[in-house]
């Protein structure tokens, strides 16, 4: 047995107090008179006795009163362990996790309401003088500090439900940052949370001796989840006025299936489509919604279905610009033809610029969906330059060479994208034979596909060679195997390879039937930069156009909730924002400059908070206990007297108040009744 406050034991010579008293006896008798005292020896006898007995009985009492008084003040106590940390100053670093799935329900209400009662009891069982940290998954820079208790509890009536996520691995790093630079006192980590599956990675968690961490977990009852997945269209090409195919991914997270979902589709706050769907138990389901936007513009969409009681992944947002023109950047070499320029031309939905490769405006080429090269002589280094940034940031670069071009410079550029190269001439003539319907550019192109169908053939062609790492895809390939046509990914943006120039004397293929709707698949095709949505937590990067110099910025991020200034920084060839962790809640948000739209973007609330899957109690153990964590599964009111038994042991302080007044009480009853008790003369 220990004492919390030892120093308290030099009040136990207070003792000496009642045995001076009885030893001396301060009481005065009084002489009384008798007529004759015979009858009184035998008497006396037996009253000494008893009043010998009584006098030892009060002074036990009163010395043992004493004696608890002085012990429970003293507080003693039984330790745990070995170690005695009793007494000495704690520092807590309490972590509470406020993702969406902790908006789940149990019998005491939410789960984030259970882990605010549970880290209020831990700070009931602290001492006075002990210091906490609050963590949530924001880490927030109030949240990196010290605090008292006071503090400590209102932070924690402040937590809201948020859509940040964290893993356990990266919370006790959080942790540990501020405790150990934390000066003197025992340090010590809970985690209270819901502990999805999802958030620990065994592999990221190693094993820590260092510190003493403690894993409360707080347990749900069943509960049914739906939640919008994700969304995609068929075609990536939006053109004002024609009809588009959006496919919705609905998934059910429960063990039950769930039947005729409705599921209703908003685009520019108007309801476009409605539908409905079945989705097997742990399992996803897709429905095509078909609408036909109102005109060109910014496109804001909403997908929206119903479910109780986890909500926040019922609604899906996204947004996609339908252009007013399609840019297309034509840079003729001294060969060239009018081709290219007579297919757009045909289509007032194209607007088509010239250059020829002595006069290249490079200002041009970042607001261009497709550059065209055709029959450069050769491509200039900063050329090069400027179209290589075009297709990392999204653009497409087609290119026709010909055959008395420099073919290194071509090679030049071809290798800073990854694409396949050009070798030498094959003389032989070629026809294609083949054609890729599962690649973007053909697919929905044709009706029905003749058996012997019709295709370009070449009397010279360029032979290609692809790098290991080529993200190549061949459009048109000829007799051998050889390419006629071929697109590589490159970066966000494509690059198309002809093996042949647009020469009558070489090839037909700029009046074979083919080569107008291939060309306009090509550049409708080109420079998609912006995603149909973002997830929040996990984007805080976003790309747009290159913004032009103005004399009155005023640019803004905002929706109807918020607004606020991102960090802008100009590229050679986009525009970058740094959002950090400014958004928070899901929704569109537009990115204007003053009243000028310049873009809209979607974000929308993590997906893997949906899937409500968690460690049982036992399987936490088994997978934190190997990392050196213990477990602590109490009800709330139970936490606090758990951790305070783990830390100053068993107090026995209390007993020794009762056993104090236990003895004053017989003190007072011997006084009163003990007379009383002797026997009555016969």
């Amino acid at each position: 047995m220990n004492f919390l406050y030892p120093s308290f034991l030099f009040a136990l010579s207070a003792i000496a107090i009642p045995i001076v008293i009885h030893l001396f006896n301060f009481r005065k008798f009084k002489r009384v008179p008798f007529t004759n005292v015979r009858f009184l020896k035998e008497i006396k006898q037996q009253t000494d006795s008893r009043s010998r007995l009584k006098h030892l009985l009060i002074l036990a009492c009163r010395i043992l009163a004493i004696a608890f008084l002085v012990l429970a003040f003293a507080q003693p106590f039984v330790p745990q362990g070995k170690a005695v940390t009793a007494g000495r100053q704690h520092v807590y670093s309490v972590y509470i996790d406020n993702s969406y799935s902790m908006d789940a329900r149990n019998n005491e209400g939410s789960l984030l309401d259970e882990a605010k009662r549970k880290a209020r009891s831990i700070a009931a069982s602290a001492g006075l003088n002990d210091r906490y940290q609050l963590l949530t998954n924001d880490f927030e820079g109030k949240h990196q500090r010290l605090i008292d208790r006071e503090e400590f509890l209102k932070m924690i009536d402040e937590i809201k439900i948020g859509p940040n996520k964290r893993r356990v691995d990266e919370v006790i790093a959080r942790q540990k940052d501020l405790l150990f630079s934390s000066g003197t006192g025992i340090k010590q980590s809970y985690l209270i949370s819901d502990f999805q599956r999802n958030i620990i990675d065994e592999a990221k968690l190693a094993l820590d001796t260092t510190l003493k961490i403690t894993a409360i977990p707080v347990e749900e009852t069943k509960t049914v989840n739906i939640s919008v997945d994700s969304v995609w269209f068929i075609s990536p090409i939006h053109k004002a006025g024609e009809t588009e195919q959006l496919v919705v991914k609905v998934r059910n997270f429960t063990d039950e299936d769930a039947n005729n979902v409705p599921v209703k589709l908003f685009v520019n706050k108007m309801q476009k489509a409605i539908g409905s769907l079945s989705v097997k138990a742990k399992a996803s389901a897709t429905d095509t919604l078909t609408y036909k936007p109102d005109g060109a513009g910014w496109q804001q969409g909403e997908i929206q279905l119903t479910d109780f009681p986890v909500t926040f992944d019922d609604k899906l947002y996204f947004s996609y610009l339908i252009d007013q023109k399609v840019n297309v950047l034509i840079i003729n070499g001294a060969k060239a033809n009018n081709y290219l320029q007579t297919v757009f031309q045909t289509d007032d939905y194209f607007q088509t610029l010239r250059n020829s490769e002595t006069q290249i405006d490079y200002e041009l080429i970042p607001r261009q969906r497709l550059v065209v090269l055709d029959r450069l002589s050769t491509i200039s280094g900063g050329l090069s330059q400027q179209l290589s940034k075009f297709v990392q940031t999204g653009g497409s670069v087609l290119i026709f060479p010909d055959f008395s071009s420099d073919i290194n410079s071509y090679n030049n550029f071809l290798g800073t994208v990854n694409a396949e190269k050009l070798g030498a001439i094959d003389q032989v003539a070629n026809k294609a034979d083949k054609i890729n319907l599962q690649s973007d550019v053909f697919s929905g192109l044709f009706e029905t596909i003749p058996q012997n169908i019709d295709l370009p053939f070449v009397k010279r062609s360029f032979n290609t060679q692809a790098a290991s790492t080529s993200r190549k895809e061949t459009l048109l390939s000829m007799q051998g195997g050889k390419s006629l046509l071929s697109k590589t990914q490159s970066g966000l943006g494509r690059v198309y390879l002809s093996a042949v120039p647009l020469d009558d004397s070489t090839t037909n293929l700029p009046r074979h039937a083919i080569f107008v709707p291939m060309m306009y698949k090509i550049a409708l095709l080109g420079n998609q930069r912006y995603p149909l949505y973002y997830t929040i937590g996990k984007n805080s990067l976003l790309e747009t156009v290159k913004l032009p110099p103005s004399e009155h910025n005023d640019y803004k991020l905002k929706n109807k909730d918020m607004e606020f200034i991102p960090d802008i920084r100009n590229n050679e060839s986009n525009t970058n924002l740094y959002i950090d962790d400014q958004v928070k809640k899901d929704g569109i948000y537009n990115f204007a400059n003053g009243n000028e739209l310049l873009a809209c973007f979607a974000f929308n609330y993590d997906r893997s908070e949906s899937d409500l899957s968690y460690f049982s109690a036992n399987e936490l153990e088994k997978v934190l206990g190997t990392r050196n964590i213990a477990v602590l599964n109490a009800p709330a009111d139970a936490v606090g007297k758990a951790i305070q038994v783990e830390n100053s042991g068993k107090k026995l302080w209390k007993y020794c108040i009762w056993l104090a007044l236990l003895f004053l009480g017989a003190e007072a009853l011997l006084i009163r009744y003990f007379e009383k008790l002797q026997p009555k003369a016969i």
